[in-house]
């Protein structure tokens, strides 16, 4: 990776004026960190039961998100706890071999995320102006990232939510 690369992605993403742009442009800052894909969503509640509504911008498979709906996950995924105690982020592992989570994972769970190669995964906790939660989750196929990188990947997430922000008032 460039040395520089906290600085040339924010250049990027703060230059966007559509959402369209936003969204390569945040593309490109999960490739730059091992990761395939964003996603951009309000912030579940222990009361949603499907997430496809919540979802505002993603480049996760249409089939991973309307498979999870279907069997019900998002009342198993425990990054909806997570985000109502806490506006840390949260990061999850399904291990090296993809079958054994760092976190409580259901078999049918784990088996969705394996199968389309999610198997680490971050979330950052985001209010926008108008005091709205959302979520912005990276996914990818690939070890943990080392804190250097969640280091820039937050500071990134958080000029490209604010420019999102910016974009859709």
């Amino acid at each position: 990776m460039l040395p520089q690369r906290q600085t040339l992605l924010s250049q990027e993403i703060g230059s966007c004026q559509s959402r369209a742009e936003l969204l390569e442009c945040w593309k490109q800052a999960a490739r730059e960190f091992g990761l395939d894909h964003v996603t951009l969503a309000i912030a579940p509640t222990v009361q949603d039961k499907i997430i496809g509504p919540l979802i505002r911008e993603t480049t996760l498979p249409l089939d991973y998100c309307r498979e999870f709906d279907r069997q019900g996950l998002l009342r198993y995924c425990p990054t909806v706890p997570h985000i109502s105690r806490s506006i840390m982020h949260n990061t999850w592992w399904l291990g090296p071999d993809g079958k054994s989570p760092d976190f409580e994972c259901p078999v049918e769970m784990a088996d969705l995320m394996r199968q389309h190669g999610l198997l680490v995964g971050i979330l950052f906790s985001l209010n926008a102006i108008d005091g709205t939660r959302y979520v912005v989750r990276y996914d990818g196929k690939r070890a943990p990232l080392p804190q250097q990188d969640v280091n820039e990947l937050s500071m990134l997430t958080t000029q490209a939510f604010d420019v999102f922000d910016r974009l859709r008032r």
